[in-house]
């Protein structure tokens, strides 16, 4: 009889961890993405958008994990980009605007990093121009379905190069942290997801001198462009490792 009523305490005990267990693992996962079927994903904003456009390993690791789902991905980045201003040629948009035409459900938005020149002083005013820049894009893209998902993407790190006429990335890394919190700060304010590469970058940066990830401590080569695709991954979706990690071993089996 009492070994019965041990037993039975076990099973409740089980069930009860069990179920604690589930919760968290839950919640850990309450702030992923879910792509829908065909939706349409678009990158928009300054130079390491632009220059993802020459590698492709976010948009690759997103089909490989989502191969059902048939995304459809465009690059907007531009060079200099900022939220308050998109300089293009003067013909750009003649027969139509691309963006616009291609409507996308989902924009990751990738400032801060132009911006962050004007150091402490501009932070107020990024964050004003950014909160306009949402705006604009809800009242463009959204639909009778609903507001199209925004996701704010903080600048990388500057990576010392150890070059004797570009920066050490001391002063630039102290502005980029703040504008990183300013971002974080407007997507709080708006209830959208924030992905911080900051952080994430400043730590790989700093495990081996010279420029590992970058050609100029800014701008991301290949190396650059498949631990940004990484971080944006796990940021986004928790189960990314296991899904896409081999594609790395192949892109350095090539």
């Amino acid at each position: 009889m009492t070994r019965c009523v041990r037993s039975q305490a076990s099973l409740v005990l089980l069930a009860l961890l069990t179920c604690c267990a589930q919760t968290s693992f839950s919640d850990a996962r309450s702030d992923e993405i879910e792509l829908g079927k065909n939706e349409k994903i678009a990158l928009v904003g300054n130079s390491l958008a632009e220059r993802m456009n020459l590698y492709g390993h976010f948009e690759t690791q997103l089909h490989s994990m989502f191969a059902d789902r048939e995304l459809v991905f465009r690059n907007f980045g531009f060079p200099a980009d900022a939220v308050e201003i998109q300089q293009r040629p003067n013909d750009y948009t003649k027969i139509d605007d691309p963006l616009k035409v291609f409507a996308p459900e989902t924009l990751l938005c990738f400032f801060g990093y132009n911006e962050s020149f004007a150091g402490p002083d501009g932070i107020d005013q990024f964050k004003a121009n950014y909160l306009n820049y949402i705006d604009q894009l809800q009242k463009d893209f959204g639909a009778e379905s609903g507001q199209p998902r925004i996701i704010l993407v903080s600048p990388i790190a500057f990576e010392p190069t150890r070059e004797a006429f570009q920066p050490d990335g001391i002063q630039e890394n102290s502005n980029l942290a703040i504008y990183t919190e300013a971002i974080r700060e407007v997507a709080e304010v708006r209830g959208l997801k924030f992905v911080d590469l900051f952080e994430g970058t400043l730590t790989r940066f700093a495990e081996q001198p010279g420029a590992q990830f970058t050609i100029n401590g800014c701008h991301i080569n290949e190396s650059g462009d498949r631990l940004v695709a990484d971080l944006l991954m796990s940021a986004l979706f928790s189960d990314s490792t296991e899904s896409t990690g081999s594609l790395f071993v192949d892109t350095q089996l090539r």
